[in-house]
C-alpha cells in the first residue's frame, strides 16, 4: 500500500479544479486540461471564468479560449482512474487512511480490512476474512473491497441496507420501502438480479467495443501501408538529376522546378494522410479506453458502483460506440496534376529553346550566305526576286 503522501498526490491529481472534488465525469478542453463535465459546462455558475455572454469560454487553468459550441469529448483514461481509487469506498470517498478491521478486539491495533462483507455490514481484516471463505453458511455473503462508510448504502428512513432497486424512479430501495408500498406497481429487483442485468449491457457493449478496436486497428495499419506505398510510389527525382546532368542551364532550370514541384505534392499528400491518421488514433485510443472502462465494470463485484457507473456513463458510451469508425479516403498523389506540370515545363523548355534558336538563325542570317552548288539540299529553291519563297512541305 502506498504511502500517504502518495495517496495523498494521487488524490491531488484526481481532484478537479473547480469544484475541488473528485472527477464525476472528467473532460478533455481543447487546451488538454480535464474538469468535470457539469464544471465547465456554461451555465454551470461558473460565468466569471467562462466568459459567458461572450460566445466563448476560458480554461480556468491556463487560461485559453475556446468556442462554447466546441465538442468535448470524455477523458476515459482518467475517468478509469477516478472509478478504481472510488471503488474502495463510496463516489467521492476519501480514502487516505486503510479502513480498520472491525472484529479485531482493539481498535488502535486493528489490522487493515482486505473485504466488507454487505450482508454482516462489516469489514474483514486477512484473518477475521477466513471464516467467510471456509463456512458454506457465508458463501452467499457479497465481499466487495473495503469500505470505511456504509451510511449512503443505508435508507435513510429506514436505516436498512440498499438491496433493491426500482427501475420506475430510478433509485434504490430497501425491504421496508416495500413493504411500505412505496414502489407498489413499479418494477423492483434485487441489486443482484440489476448487476446481471447491467452486466448483459454491458457485456454487448464491450463487444462492440472490441468489434470497433479491430476496425480502428486495421483502419490505421491501412493507413500505414498508404503511407509506405507514397514514399516508393514516387522515384522520378533521380531520373531528373540525370536529366539534369546532360542538359544545358534551360534544362537544369526545368528539372530544379519539377523536383520541387514533385516535393511539394508529396508533402501534400503526406499532410492529409497525417491528418487522417491523427483523427484514426484519436478514435482508436478513445475506443481503448471505452474497453478498458467496459472490462473494469464487468470485473467489479460491487452492484452498487456497477449501476451507478452504468447510469452515469451508458448513454455516452452507446453513443461513442454506435459512432461509425472514420474511413478516411486514399490518399495518393495527383499524378495528373504533375503530368500537366510536367508538360507544361517541357513546353516552356522548347519555347526558351526555340527562341534561342530564332535568335541563333537571325544572328545567323544577317551574314551573307554563300552556297556551294555540291553541298547544298537538292529541294533548295530560290525565288525570283531573290526574298521570298513559298513554303512548301515535302
Amino acid at each position: 500500500m502506498g504511502t500517504i503522501k502518495e495517496e495523498g498526490e494521487l488524490e491531488e491529481a484526481l481532484t478537479c479544479g473547480v469544484c475541488h472534488e473528485l472527477y464525476c465525469d472528467p473532460h478533455l478542453l481543447p487546451c488538454g486540461h480535464s474538469f468535470c463535465l457539469l464544471c465547465v459546462r456554461p451555465g454551470a455558475g461558473v460565468e466569471a471564468w467562462l466568459g459567458a455572454g461572450q460566445g466563448g469560454c476560458k480554461c480556468p487553468d491556463c487560461g485559453e479560449e475556446y468556442s462554447a459550441t466546441t465538442p468535448l469529448h470524455k477523458n476515459y483514461r482518467l475517468a478509469n482512474i477516478a472509478l478504481e481509487y472510488r471503488r474502495r469506498g463510496l463516489p467521492g470517498g476519501r480514502l487516505l487512511v486503510p479502513v480498520p478491521c472491525d472484529c479485531c478486539p482493539v481498535i488502535r491495533s486493528a489490522m487493515p480490512a482486505v473485504k466488507t462483507c454487505l450482508r454482516c455490514e462489516v469489514s474483514l481484516c486477512a484473518l477475521h476474512l477466513q471464516p467467510h471463505l471456509d463456512c458454506p453458511a457465508f458463501h452467499t455473503h457479497l465481499l466487495v473491497e473495503p469500505l470505511d462508510d456504509l451510511s449512503k448504502r443505508r435508507c435513510h428512513e429506514h436505516g436498512e441496507m440498499f438491496r433493491y432497486y426500482c427501475t420506475n424512479e430510478n433509485v434504490y430501495v430497501c425491504a421496508d420501502c416495500i413493504l411500505e408500498g412505496k414502489h407498489t406497481g413499479h418494477q423492483v429487483k434485487s441489486l443482484r438480479k440489476m448487476e446481471k442485468d447491467l452486466k448483459t449491457i454491458l457485456q454487448g457493449h464491450l463487444q462492440k467495443a472490441e468489434e470497433k478496436l479491430r476496425h480502428s486497428q486495421k483502419v490505421l495499419m491501412e493507413q500505414k501501408n498508404v503511407d509506405g506505398s507514397i514514399m516508393d510510389a514516387w522515384s522520378v527525382d533521380s531520373g531528373l538529376e540525370r536529366l539534369g546532368a546532360s542538359l544545358v542551364a534551360q534544362v537544369e532550370l526545368m528539372v530544379g522546378d519539377l523536383c520541387e514541384e514533385a516535393q511539394v505534392e508529396k508533402q501534400q499528400a503526406k499532410d492529409r494522410l497525417r491528418v487522417e491518421q491523427s483523427r484514426v488514433i484519436r478514435d482508436l485510443r478513445m475506443t481503448q479506453d471505452i474497453h478498458k472502462y467496459l472490462r473494469s465494470l464487468l470485473e467489479q463485484r460491487d452492484p452498487f458502483l456497477i449501476i451507478w457507473a452504468f447510469q452515469s456513463e451508458d448513454k455516452k458510451i452507446s453513443a461513442e460506440l454506435n459512432t461509425a469508425v472514420f474511413q478516411p479516403e486514399p490518399s495518393t498523389l495527383d499524378r495528373k496534376r504533375v503530368l500537366e506540370n510536367i508538360d507544361r515545363k517541357y513546353r516552356q523548355f522548347l519555347s526558351e529553346t526555340l527562341k534561342c534558336l530564332n535568335e541563333l538563325k537571325r544572328d545567323f542570317s544577317g551574314s551573307v550566305l554563300t552556297l556551294d552548288a555540291d553541298m547544298v539540299h537538292p529541294v533548295l529553291c530560290v525565288s525570283g526576286d531573290l526574298l521570298k519563297q513559298p513554303l512548301t512541305i515535302i
